[in-house]
């Protein structure tokens, strides 16, 4: 049965096309020697610092300068002629025994890092996709049965084009009330003191108040076009 030890994630570097750089799971314990205590990597070589520390060449460089530097990690002091250099071959990095970066969606794949790189491109059925209706994962084989009922499990996804309408169409019914509120307060008071300026004054604000309710309405009218649209794809 695979380990359930504690989910400590490496990641490697310069070692494995399709390996490097993933956050992986080693179903055995990875010597402290071959893990970089800064940026917790596993590269080709690492440093050992004369406080035990261990970096990867990358961090070792970042804090050393002109023959010596300080341990990022307890701040003490080194030389360089006091570290020393540890290697990891390709061909035992090859052989560190990993998970399946598919794990948590169920896969319990073990074997070395060539194996394991091989299932997870070749193999593996626990590859996730986002359904097109929920975006929500699911497994790559379990798509069509969900898809196919109507996918009840989420609302479908809204488009950037879709909400940029939705937020013009709510931003204009805001102004298009306040307006209609302006009108109001100004109707009685220049319609009793400046009778001709008033009634120009209104129209003008009428005629606004009317143009903004048309952006509105072909807003949502173009809003319905695309849901309409969007139904037919499905069908």
């Amino acid at each position: 049965m695979p380990d359930q030890g504690p989910r400590v994630l490496y990641r490697l570097r310069d070692h494995i096309a399709g390996a490097n750089w993933r956050p992986t799971r080693f179903a055995e314990a990875v010597p402290n020697i071959r893990i970089c205590g800064l940026c917790r990597m596993i590269p080709k070589r690492t440093v050992a610092l004369p406080c035990a520390h261990v970096l990867c060449e990358s961090c070792h460089r970042a804090c050393t300068q002109d023959g010596g530097g300080v341990c990022p990690l307890d701040g003490d002091a080194f030389a360089d002629d006091e570290c020393g250099w540890t290697p990891l071959s390709e061909r035992k990095a090859k052989d560190l025994k990993a998970h399946c970066w598919n794990e948590d969606r169920g896969c319990n794949f073990v074997g070395n890092l060539q194996a394991v790189l091989q299932h997870f491109e070749e193999q593996c059925g626990f590859h996730g996709v986002a359904c097109p209706r929920c975006g929500d994962s699911v497994l790559n084989g379990d798509l069509l049965t969900r898809y196919e009922p109507g996918c009840s499990h989420g609302k479908p996804l809204a488009t950037p084009d879709t909400d940029l309408r939705q937020e013009s169409a709510a931003a204009l019914s805001d102004v298009s009330a306040e307006l209609r509120e302006i009108e109001e307060h100004l109707n009685e008071p220049l319609a009793a003191h400046h009778a001709h300026e008033g009634a120009t004054v209104v129209a003008m604000l009428l005629d606004l108040v009317t143009g903004i309710n048309e952006l509105v309405e072909l807003t949502q009218m173009d809003d319905n076009s695309v849901l309409f649209f969007d139904d037919e794809i499905e069908e």
